[in-house]
């Protein structure tokens, strides 16, 4: 990408427009560039410090790469557009020497609908409102991470693990029929019985297993992820994809607690910290590993399966990080038997506290009203992304990491509005 004088005042306008307060610009060279803006572009006011940003970016071949990523954080900015609007082939889809597809951009248009189609969505917009607002005041939520967030990155469901695993069994139907009824605790008994404990959790381990994240570059929901934070995260899954999430943005966790091992780490936990809880577990040590309903009853405690003992570590650990405190749920099942259950008994039915999750909005109304109940039920403030349309999860986090007023860069923390 080439730029005359002209250009080059054009884009220099469109940046600072764009980008009005430093700590935004920092944030979007840190997890856009992955580079460190004080590194790359120094200078005595803003309008100096973007100048050295497109001259860095030129001498570095990577002026097509700025302008492509400071649209895509500010989609909906009349200067960006304008200036994006005079070089068309910009979001064209890229190929390699044999034709084959290599990069896709998305065009500003359907970028600009993307982004309004958010909004008009239920309560989108106001729900939106007042999580920005939670996040101004607290500068920071709880997130309680799912298993849906490493999909993209190719790690297959639970669901299609165990249907997959099935058909290594002398009676796939049995276990198919409890995953088509939400069995999945049953399920997974049932195939730790058949195929035996090495094999079952050697298939664990070979498909969530760190070794499948080599190579791999964290991009997409994730990437935003480590920037919404100070403190504690919740997993629900065993792989290791927040780790390198948040190593990746240069904020790894002070400490890693894992699941059925939470009676080694709950003493002298300092909360205000990045801690990283893996409640089920994590996939390196397939002995902590909780799946079952017997697990779970090792795990939590209760003899009846619904009620927990929370003199035991793991439960007494969650209550004291979430007690009090606005969770923020994504890529869960928050529909799910098990986390209602979970919420019910660690959350309580507490109206004080409200959380956030951003959730798939159903295709059909009987199914989206049910979703309302069970989310309202746990004083969930619910934020839908249209249906199939999961990349739209990233700017929804873009949105609430921009407005965060403290963004943490390294290890130092600078304070400002995002």
């Amino acid at each position: 990408m080439q730029l005359n004088g002209i250009q080059i005042k054009q884009l220099h306008h469109a940046l600072l427009s764009a980008f009005p307060q430093l700590a935004s610009l920092e944030f979007f060279v840190r997890t856009e560039l992955e580079e460190n803006l004080s590194a790359i572009a120094l200078g005595s006011s803003l309008s100096e410090v973007v100048f050295h940003l497109i001259e860095w970016a030129r001498a570095h071949g990577r002026l097509a790469d700025l302008v492509e990523k400071a649209y895509h954080e500010n989609r909906l900015n009349p200067d960006l557009r304008a200036f994006v609007g005079t070089f068309p082939d910009l979001f064209a889809t890229r190929t390699n020497d044999t034709g084959a597809v290599v990069e896709s951009r998305t065009d500003p248009d359907t970028m600009k609908v993307q982004a309004q189609s958010l909004y008009s969505v239920a309560d989108n917009e106001v729900n939106l409102q007042f999580l920005l607002k939670q996040l101004e005041i607290t500068g920071s939520v709880i997130p309680f991470v799912g298993a849906g967030l490493s999909i993209p990155l190719g790690f297959p469901g639970w669901y299609d693990f165990l249907m997959e695993q099935s058909e290594k069994t002398d009676d796939p139907r049995s276990i198919q029929q409890k995953l088509d009824r939400g069995h999945y605790e049953e399920a997974t008994a049932e195939l730790l019985s058949q195929r035996g404990y090495r094999a079952f959790y050697d298939a664990i381990l070979v498909t969530y297993g760190a070794h499948k994240l080599e190579g791999k570059s964290i991009t997409g929901a994730l990437k935003i992820l480590p920037h919404l934070t100070r403190g504690p995260v919740v997993a629900t899954h065993w792989d290791h994809v927040l780790e390198k999430a948040f190593e990746q943005a240069n904020l790894p966790f002070d400490q890693v607690v894992r699941g059925g091992k939470a009676d080694f780490s709950i003493q002298g936990l300092d909360l205000s910290r990045r801690l990283l809880l893996k409640i089920e577990g994590d996939v390196e040590d397939s002995a902590n590993l909780i799946l079952t309903e017997s697990d779970y009853r090792s795990a939590y405690g209760g003899t009846d399966g619904t009620s927990i003992d929370f003199s035991k570590p793991l439960p007494r650990l969650l209550r004291q990080m979430l007690t009090g405190r606005s969770l923020l749920f994504l890529g869960s099942n928050v529909y799910s038997d098990r986390m209602s259950w979970l919420l019910n008994e660690v959350i309580g039915t507490s109206r004080s506290i409200v959380h956030y999750a951003i959730v798939q909005e159903p295709a059909r109304k009987a199914v989206y009203n049910n979703c309302v109940r069970i989310l309202g039920d746990h004083n969930i403030r619910p934020i839908w992304y249209p249906n199939g349309h999961h990349e739209l999860m990233e700017t929804i986090l873009r949105r609430l990491a921009s407005n965060i007023s403290t963004v943490q860069t390294g290890d130092d923390t600078k304070t400002g509005s995002v």
